[in-house]
């Protein structure tokens, strides 16, 4: 149920013998806060236990343990002021002591409810859930006419269970996780002056996963909230302290994908996982390097029934290339295996090799057959390519798996491929842009729930009689693109359309590019032709 690193913090908390307390609040008549043990006394000579049990609530134990002493010293047999001694020994460390205490309050005064929800913390503190439930359901049933008392013990019902093992399905363990929060939330209803509630409570929606009840931000609060009725709590503060650390905490994982790395930033542990399995399943359907992929069966046989997905990803690849007047084409499959990118073989091929292979080019080539989800080529030899927009579609999906799991905040860079899903702590994203030609940049985008794809002539590129050329072709000449533009990076809200409008803006210049973008909508474009900016 808890996380490993906050199951951690919560054993170090009670090893310190700091960890939860208890019933101090139990039985005690309501009176006011007293600002230290003198005062008390003086203002309340007559109600000592009283002001012990309201020292003992806020940490005060040193205090607490010099009232009780002297009722002890004229009341040896009195069962709350030995009760009261024995959480001051327990909360120290001396566990084996406070026991023999709490035992003697109950040959005293055995419905004494106090003693018994002691008692089963420190059996729950031991590892012995029966023992720690027994005593519970014990303390539950003296406590029917006291709200503090009932509060804890509901708050140790919580307790137990988490502790136990578990090994059900999905779905079974987002209902005992339900089960265990309501626990949790009745010891507040109940006891909302308990600082222990709190801090259980806390506990409880800092480590459990989000389906089953987890709740980050208001871990914290409960926490917060604890240390404001207690200020000396110190397991609170502790936990709090490193619950402040882990809000603030980014897990950054890279891999080697799709043929560029991607990298993951989030404050959740899970993220990269999700988002590489994504990376792994769209790659499986889309590369043209693995052999056993869609697109390379589709490639090589010029017909095949695909997969949906498959399907929709061309499907939208012809769209585009409608939209942008050819400029973006996914057959260009053939140009970057005669250029030698396929491979990394560079070469400058023959005038007549271009020729034949134009006329392998164009999307309209592309036979869909929607019924039966079959892709058709009209002439043999075409390959597709999907390079310019299967990395922009696996972020999407990614980002997609991602919400399904509860994750909010999270950034993935796929080879200067950016998708930003939600916030970085409350405030944006902030995403470097490079300069032309690959040089580091100072400049940087602050993006929430955006997109950035860049498309540039030094991503990949070899050098030719002091020519560089360039991976993004040109589908209506054959060649590298020579539109004067040598950087384009589109802002888009899905990452398939930023992927595919950067590479159709590069090929078609500023002044075409910035037209195309005015025609899709919340689109924003910074093309970079030369030394010179332009924004859109």
């Amino acid at each position: 149920m808890y996380s490993d690193k906050l199951k951690r913090y919560l054993i170090t908390a009670l090893a310190l013998g700091c960890g939860i307390t208890f019933v101090y609040l139990a039985l005690r008549t309501k009176t006011a806060s007293y600002p230290s043990a003198p005062g008390i006394i003086l203002e309340k000579p007559n109600r000592p236990i009283d002001a012990a049990l309201d020292l003992l609530r806020v940490r005060k134990d040193k205090a607490a343990l010099a009232i009780l002493d002297k009722v002890l010293l004229s009341e040896p047999k009195n069962p709350q002021a030995i009760w009261g001694k024995a959480e001051v020994f327990r909360r120290a460390g001396q566990d084996r002591l406070a026991e023999l205490m709490f035992r003697e309050v109950l040959d005293i005064k055995p419905d004494y409810s106090p003693a018994w929800t002691s008692l089963a913390y420190l059996k729950y503190k031991e590892g012995n859930l029966r023992a720690a439930f027994n005593f519970t359901q014990q303390a539950f049933i003296l406590s029917a006419d006291n709200p503090d008392a009932r509060a804890l013990t509901y708050m140790l019902l919580g307790l137990i269970g988490s502790a136990r093992p578990f090994n059900g399905g999905f779905v079974s363990r987002i209902n005992r996780g339900m089960e265990l929060k309501s626990y949790f939330l009745k010891a507040v209803r109940l006891g909302p002056e308990l600082p222990d509630t709190h801090l259980a409570l806390g506990i409880f929606y800092l480590a459990a996963p989000v389906l089953e009840g987890g709740n980050f931000k208001k871990g914290i609060r409960e926490l917060e909230y604890a240390l404001k009725i207690a200020p000396e709590f110190a397991a609170a503060r502790a936990l709090l302290t490193q619950a402040y650390k882990l809000r603030h905490t980014l897990y950054r994982n890279k891999r080697l994908m799709m043929g560029t790395f991607v990298e993951v930033i989030s404050p959740d542990l899970k993220a990269s996982g999700i988002v590489f399995n994504e990376f792994k399943r769209i790659e499986s359907l889309l590369s043209r390097y693995d052999p056993k992929s869609e697109i390379s069966r589709l490639n090589e046989s010029g017909s095949l029934k695909v997969s949906p997905e498959t399907f929709y990803i061309i499907q939208k690849s012809k769209e585009f290339w409608s939209a942008t007047n050819g400029a973006f084409d996914i057959t260009t499959g053939v140009l970057t295996d005669l250029w030698g990118f396929k491979d990394r073989r560079y070469c400058l091929p023959k005038e007549e090799e271009i020729k034949k292979a134009l006329k392998l080019i164009g999307s309209d080539k592309i036979i869909l057959q929607d019924i039966k989800s079959v892709v058709q080529f009209k002439l043999s030899g075409m390959k597709l390519d999907l390079g310019a927009i299967a990395k922009g579609y696996a972020l999407d999906c990614a980002a997609s798996k991602l919400k399904e799991a509860g994750i909010k905040s999270c950034l993935i860079n796929a080879g200067g491929q950016v998708y930003c899903l939600g916030d970085k702590f409350s405030q944006p994203w902030r995403v470097a842009i490079k300069e032309a030609r690959g040089k580091a940049s100072n400049s940087y985008l602050e993006l929430k729930d955006r997109c950035v794809a860049t498309s540039g002539d030094y991503e990949r590129c070899f050098f030719k009689n002091k020519k560089r050329y360039a991976h993004i072709f040109n589908p209506q000449t054959g060649y590298p693109a020579e539109s004067g533009v040598i950087s384009v990076s589109v802002i888009a809200a899905d990452a398939l359309s930023a992927d595919a409008l950067a590479t159709a803006i590069f090929v078609l210049g500023k002044e075409k590019g910035e037209a195309l973008a005015r025609k899709f909508n919340n689109v924003h474009v910074s093309i970079i032709e030369d030394t010179r900016v332009q924004n859109n």
